[in-house]
């Protein structure tokens, strides 16, 4: 299952820095766990897998995001 960046993760129309995977890629993960922090201009957010699995990660750190990106996947 992809990791998106929500569509409503921030208001304004912004793009985001991926500041930090909270997790080594190919760690195990759970449902709703907080595993990587985006960061705009004035807020850090955090996204949740969005399933349990082994983590991918397709996008590095410090790399500039927008809503709807693919930043990685969780794969069962």
């Amino acid at each position: 299952m992809d990791i998106i960046i929500p569509e409503d993760l921030w208001e304004e129309d912004v793009e985001g820095t991926l500041l930090a995977w909270l997790y080594d890629e190919g760690a195990s993960v759970a449902e709703g766990e907080a595993i990587v922090e985006i960061m705009t201009e004035k807020v850090q957010h955090e996204i949740c897998a969005p399933a349990a699995g082994k983590l991918v990660r397709k996008v590095e750190e410090e790399t500039l995001v927008n809503k709807g990106d693919v930043i990685g996947r969780i794969e069962g």
